[in-house]
């Protein structure tokens, strides 16, 4: 363990220990108008005003994480950043800009959208700062809920979202092929259930398995390739395909010809987009039915239940979905 505090500069600083010390910062509390609570737990409710109130003051060292990083060679830089130091985030990104640029892949970053501390940084601050350094919001895993006052048993609604933790990923496009980053930002993707994220680089990646190739997780990469070669393809037309500009207009007309006129042309290019999926409709029943894909079969050999679910689930309702648009009618027994 190194004794120093993460921030955006070197030299002395002051942690304020907290009368709940999990809430300690570098932030004192900030003086507010309303009374911001979190109702009844099992420890009662959490008034914010007590719990985040200086007790003590310790003076600590604070360190940029790209000094410590240099400093400490033995130390390895971090591919996910994981921060939650209440309030003081984004001076510890704006210290680690040499890191995030180089290593990188992924960050789960607790957020404010109200300040509670002096000098806090909130959401958007955070999400523009990050989408500088190359990085896209991607949900929000976790919130927290408080209530503005606190107010007795039987007055109470149910709050407003004052924190969470947010998940940000790497764009692609930012990392070159033949990086051993676009490997971990794959795997981060379904770590996370994010497949679209992980298969995005997997997809467009010359080399995006570069320096995983003897790694457990460059194994589970290699085989989710595979079966994702052995899963038939059906990409979903368009909006664009279905409708043209004049046909999508249309839809708004109060002429009653030129309303007919549009219905007339997206029946037209519906057909034709059917006839290319009858001419293909072996291919369909995999992808209507409830027993696993190969991809699928592939995350639950390697622990990810979850994600596989949910891919299943997906598959087999945009899947309905789509045939039902093309008047075609099957159910999930295929």
């Amino acid at each position: 363990m190194l004794p120093y505090c993460l921030s955006n500069r070197r030299g002395p600083g002051i942690l304020h220990i907290c009368y709940d010390p999990y809430t300690s910062s570098v932030l004192p509390l900030k003086e507010r108008h309303d009374d911001p609570v979190h109702l009844t737990g099992n420890q009662g409710d959490y008034r914010l005003s007590d719990t985040l109130k200086t007790m003590e003051t310790r003076e600590v060292e604070f360190r940029t994480l790209d000094d410590v990083l240099e400093a400490h060679p033995e130390v390895p830089a971090p591919d996910f950043l994981s921060l939650d130091t209440e309030g003081s985030e984004l001076d510890i990104i704006d210290g680690a800009a040499s890191a995030i640029a180089d290593h990188v892949v992924a960050m789960l970053v607790e957020v404010s959208f109200v300040a509670m501390r002096e000098g806090q940084a909130l959401f958007g601050d955070i999400c523009r700062r990050l989408d500088e350094l190359g990085f896209d919001f991607f949900g929000l895993p976790q919130t927290n809920l408080c209530a503005p006052y606190r107010l007795p048993l039987g007055l109470r609604g149910p709050g407003f979202m004052s924190s969470g933790d947010a998940l940000f990923f790497r764009r692609p496009d930012r990392l070159a092929d033949g990086t051993p980053m676009r490997a971990k930002l794959a795997l981060m993707g379904f770590l996370f259930e994010q497949p679209e994220m992980g298969f995005q680089v997997m997809r467009t990646g010359g080399e995006w398995q570069a320096g995983a190739e003897k790694t457990a997780y460059g194994k589970f990469l290699s085989d989710l390739a595979q079966s994702v070669d052995a899963l038939p393809e059906l990409m979903p037309k368009s909006f664009t395909d279905f409708f043209t500009f004049e046909a999508s207009k249309a839809r708004f007309a109060s002429d009653a010809e030129e309303l007919a006129k549009g219905q007339a042309s997206f029946l037209e290019n519906r057909q034709l987009i059917l006839n290319e999926v009858m001419a293909d409709r072996e291919n369909l029943a995999p992808l209507v039915v409830e027993a696993d894909t190969p991809v699928e079969a592939v995350l639950r050999r390697y622990g990810l239940e979850k994600l596989a679910d949910q891919i299943n689930g997906h598959r087999r309702v945009h899947a309905l979905s789509y045939l039902e648009t093309l008047g075609i009618h099957v159910t999930e027994k295929g």
